[in-house]
C-alpha cells in the first residue's frame, strides 16, 4: 500500500504540476488568442473543439477496458500481450468509423452555426483535427499502458513539453497573422508527437511484451466491447452534458456568447482536471483491490471521497473568493457576465466532483451499467433543460440546465455507490455536509477579510490566496480531516515533509497512535 501510494502521490504531483502549467500558458493564451482572432472566431474555435470531443466516443469504451485489464494482468505475460494487441487492433479498425465521422460532420457543419461566413473555415477545422483523432486513437492503447504501471510521471513530461510546444508555435503564427486555421495544424503536429512519445516510452517500460496479429483474439475482444459498450454510454452522455451547451449558444444566441461561456467553462474544467489530477490512479488501485473483498474497496472509497470533497470544497472557496476579481483582470470587462455563469458551475462541481470517487469504484467492480444509463438520462435532461432555460434566461440558463441535471443524478449515483460497498449512507454524506458546511463557514471569514482591502490587482489576488490557503489548510488538517485520512497522510509524508511541519497542520501524535 505505502509504494502505491508512493508512487501514486508522485504521479499525482507530477500530473498537477503539468496542470498547474497548462493553465499558466492558458493565462496568457487565452485572452491573446481571444483579441487576435476576435470573439466570433474564438467561439468557433471552441465549438469545433466541443465537437471533436464526439470523435472519441468511436473507442467505444476500449480505452478504459484496456487499462482495467492492464491493471489486471500486468503480470500475466500472455494476458498482457493479448489485451495489448488485440485492443490496438479494434482500435485501428476504430479510427475508420472516425472517419467517418468526419464526413458526417463536415454535412452537418451549415446546420450547427447561425453564420454562413463561418462554414468554410469550420470545414477545414473539421478536416485537420477529425484527421488527428484518426491517427491518434490507435495510439491511445499505449497512454493506457503507461497508466497501468502508474508511470503519469512520463505521461505529465510528454504533456507539459507538448503544452510548451504549441504554445510557442501558435503565438508565432498568430503574430503574422497566419488565423485559425493555423491553430488546428499547430494542435495536428503537437498532438502527433506527444502521442509518438508516449507510444516510445510505452514499449520501452514493456520489454516482456510481443506485438503482432498472433496476439489478437476475437473472443477477447468481444469481452473488451462487452465492458467497454456501458462506458460507450457514459462517455457519449458525458458529452451530452458538457459539450451540447456550446451548440445550444451558437445556435441560439451566436458565437461571441460561446466565447463569453468558456471563459467561465475552461475555469470550470481546470478546476476539475485538478482533483482527477491529485486522484490520478484511483482506477488502477481499485482494479488490483476489487478482488480483496468489500472491507478493502469500502476503506479506500471512503477515503479517495474525503479527499476529493476536501480538494473540491477548498477550490470552490476561492474560485468564489476571488473568480470575479480574477475574470475581470484575465479576459477584461466586457466578459463580466462570465462570473456569473461560473457560479453556476461552482455549484455543479461542489456537487458532481464531491461524489467523484464513486467512478473509479463502477469501473473496477464492472458495475457501471447502470450509471450508463443514468448519464445518458442525465445528458438528454441537461440538453432539453439548457434549451428551455437559455430561452427563457438567457446564456446563464445554459449552465443553470447543468446544474439542475446534475443535482438529481449525483444523488441517484452515490446511492449506488453505497449499496455496492455495504456503507450507509448517511455515513457518506455526513462527511461530505461537514466538508461543505466548513467550506461555506471558511468562505464567509476570508470574505470579510477580503473586503478591509480592495482586490484589484494579480498581486492582491495572490496574496489573499496564499494568506486563506494558510489559514484554510491549518484549521482543516488539525480539526476537519477524518482519523483515519490523518493516519494515512502521516504514514507516508513521514521522512518526506519535517516532523515540526506534520505536527503543526496534522496534530501529528494522535494522528499517528
Amino acid at each position: 500500500m505505502s509504494t502505491t501510494f508512493n508512487r501514486l502521490l508522485s504521479g499525482s504531483i507530477l500530473r498537477t504540476i503539468s496542470l498547474v502549467i497548462t493553465i499558466i500558458i492558458s493565462f496568457f493564451m487565452m485572452p491573446f488568442i481571444v483579441h487576435s482572432i476576435g470573439d466570433k472566431w474564438y467561439g468557433l474555435w471552441v465549438l469545433v473543439g466541443s465537437l471533436m470531443g464526439y470523435y472519441m466516443v468511436v473507442d467505444f469504451g476500449l480505452l478504459s477496458a484496456t487499462q482495467r485489464y492492464l491493471a489486471r494482468y500486468l503480470y500475466e505475460k500472455e494476458m498482457l500481450n493479448k489485451v495489448i494487441n488485440t485492443a490496438f487492433g479494434v482500435l485501428c479498425l476504430l479510427s475508420l468509423v472516425a472517419a467517418f465521422f468526419v464526413i458526417v460532420f463536415l454535412y452537418l457543419t451549415p446546420y450547427l452555426v447561425n453564420d454562413s461566413d463561418v462554414v468554410s473555415t469550420m470545414r477545414w477545422l473539421i478536416i485537420i483535427l477529425g484527421a488527428k483523432t484518426v491517427l491518434t486513437l490507435p495510439l491511445m492503447v499505449f497512454n493506457g499502458m503507461l497508466s497501468a504501471k502508474l508511470r503519469f510521471d512520463l505521461a505529465s513530461y510528454i504533456e507539459i513539453s507538448k503544452n510548451i510546444l504549441r504554445s510557442i508555435l501558435i503565438v508565432v503564427y498568430l503574430t503574422f497573422d497566419y488565423g485559425i486555421v493555423s491553430l488546428a495544424l499547430i494542435t495536428f503536429f503537437c498532438e502527433m508527437c506527444a502521442f509518438i512519445a508516449i507510444s516510445i516510452f510505452a514499449v520501452n517500460i514493456y520489454p516482456e511484451a510481443s506485438y503482432g496479429k498472433k496476439y489478437f483474439d476475437k473472443q477477447f475482444a468481444k469481452e473488451l466491447f462487452k465492458f467497454g459498450k456501458f462506458t460507450f454510454l457514459i462517455e457519449t452522455s458525458n458529452l451530452l452534458k458538457s459539450k451540447v451547451d456550446d451548440f445550444v449558444i451558437a445556435k441560439m444566441l451566436g458565437l461571441s456568447f460561446v466565447t463569453t461561456y468558456a471563459i467561465a467553462f475552461s475555469l470550470f474544467s481546470y478546476a476539475g482536471q485538478m482533483v482527477s489530477n491529485l486522484l490520478g490512479g484511483v482506477m488502477t488501485v481499485f482494479s488490483q483491490n476489487d478482488k480483496q473483498g468489500v472491507d478493502v474497496l469500502r476503506k479506500n472509497f471512503l477515503l479517495f471521497a474525503e479527499v476529493c470533497v476536501t480538494l473540491v470544497t477548498f477550490i470552490s472557496v476561492f474560485m468564489f473568493l476571488v473568480g470575479e476579481e480574477f475574470i475581470l483582470l484575465w479576459m477584461g470587462e466586457e466578459y463580466n457576465q462570465s462570473f456569473d455563469v461560473l457560479v453556476v458551475f461552482i455549484a455543479t462541481m461542489l456537487f458532481a466532483s464531491s461524489s467523484r470517487a464513486t467512478i473509479p469504484l463502477f469501473y473496477a467492480t464492472a458495475t457501471h451499467k447502470k450509471i450508463a444509463y443514468w448519464n445518458v438520462y442525465e445528458g438528454v435532461l441537461n440538453l432539453c433543460l439548457s434549451i428551455y432555460l437559455t430561452m427563457k434566461l438567457g446564456l446563464i440558463g445554459v449552465a443553470l440546465g447543468t446544474f439542475f441535471s446534475s443535482i438529481l443524478f449525483r444523488f441517484l449515483q452515490v446511492s449506488y455507490a453505497c449499496s455496492i460497498i455495504e456503507l450507509k449512507r448517511w455515513r457518506y454524506w455526513k462527511m461530505i455536509i461537514k466538508h461543505w458546511l466548513y467550506g461555506m463557514s471558511m468562505l464567509f471569514v476570508l470574505y470579510e477579510i477580503s473586503s478591509l482591502f480592495e482586490i484589484n490587482s494579480y498581486v492582491n489576488i495572490l496574496i489573499t490566496c496564499i494568506v486563506g490557503t494558510l489559514i484554510y489548510v491549518f484549521i482543516l488538517t488539525r480539526y476537519m480531516l477524518s482519523f483515519e485520512l490523518k493516519r494515512v497522510l502521516s504514514k507516508n509524508l513521514a521522512g518526506k515533509i519535517p516532523s515540526k511541519l506534520l505536527f503543526l497542520f496534522f496534530n501529528y501524535t494522535s494522528a499517528s497512535q
